[in-house]
């Protein structure tokens, strides 16, 4: 990174974020951190020389580090309870004022690879997508940042693989949403789709909610996640293969229902739980007998 003192110095980045390469300390005790491994727009992920794990260190400050802190801390709680294959992740201490969120992750397994976002996958590959999102579903997790670039594939001889969360972050309980995840999915319900670079082509959006009240339910969550996701398409009427194969997740996912339509969440209820969500019919309109189409015509 250049100029990471000056960056700090204007609150761009928290106070013991690395400068480079060398000996630290961290809650205590030294590590060696070497060579960069990557850097994204919110985090830097640097070998940790000596040791089986790498160190991510986040650019996040404030309120906002403490928040993403809390929401890593209960992705690790889930994925454990669950038994779901991840990258475990050790984090420090929870941050106070502008500390950096720093963290030791597991290293990829040998042979491993992180597909990227919307990429074809081989047969094997795909069962095992599926297979993880299979699992996220029994467990009643809702993983909201489910995509190609934060799940790893590891071989198993073939073109037999295994899936494993790579991202441990963004997972809540279906019901019981932080802070982050709430606002995504309140974005997601009135159409603010822009958050994702890209449109949501298979949601009609309804109206605001109150914290923690869906529109959606948690089959629609996973519905959603297709598209959103990178995993499939939705062109037309339907989904489409990108990642996956269309005909082959809508068969797995009996709960999922047709891939034709839509998922609709207009003049819809807010639940507390996340669904079933009732539809709510509208008013009949004022005025004579002659308008009363109006109703259907409101709900197309």
């Amino acid at each position: 990174l250049n100029d990471v003192a000056g960056l700090k110095s204007q609150g761009k980045l928290p106070e013991g974020f690395p400068e480079g390469p060398g000996e630290f300390l961290f809650d205590g005790k030294p590590a060696t951190l070497g060579d960069v491994i990557g850097e994204g727009t919110n985090a830097l992920v640097v070998d940790e020389v000596g040791q089986p794990t790498i160190m991510k260190f986040l650019k996040w400050v404030g309120d906002q580090a403490r928040s993403v802190y809390d929401d890593m801390q209960q992705a690790e709680a889930l994925l454990d309870e669950a038994d779901i294959y991840h990258l475990r992740i050790e984090l420090g201490p929870r941050p106070n004022g502008s500390q950096v969120v720093w963290l030791r992750q597991s290293r990829l397994p040998e042979g491993a690879i992180i597909p990227k976002y919307g990429q074809a996958l081989s047969e094997g590959q795909r069962q095992a997508v599926m297979s993880l999102v299979d699992q996220l579903y029994e467990a009643k997790l809702g993983f909201e940042d489910c995509k190609g670039d934060n799940l790893f594939l590891r071989p198993l001889g073939g073109d037999k693989w295994l899936a494993g969360v790579l991202d441990v972050d963004r997972i809540c309980k279906w019901g019981s949403y932080t802070t982050s995840i709430d606002e995504i999915l309140s974005r997601i319900e009135t159409g603010v789709s822009h958050l994702f670079g890209h449109g949501l082509n298979c949601v009609i959006p309804g109206g605001v909610t109150g914290y923690g009240k869906r529109l959606m339910n948690f089959e629609e969550f996973w519905k959603i996640q297709l598209e959103k996701g990178g995993w499939l398409r939705y062109e037309g009427d339907g989904f489409v293969d990108r990642s996956l194969n269309a005909a082959e997740v809508f068969d797995k996912f009996k709960w999922l229902g047709s891939p034709k339509g839509k998922v609709n969440l207009a003049r819809r209820t807010a639940t507390t739980m996340g669904g079933p969500n009732p539809t709510v019919a509208p008013p009949p309109p004022p005025g004579p007998p002659l308008l009363s189409f109006a109703p259907a015509f409101g709900r197309n």
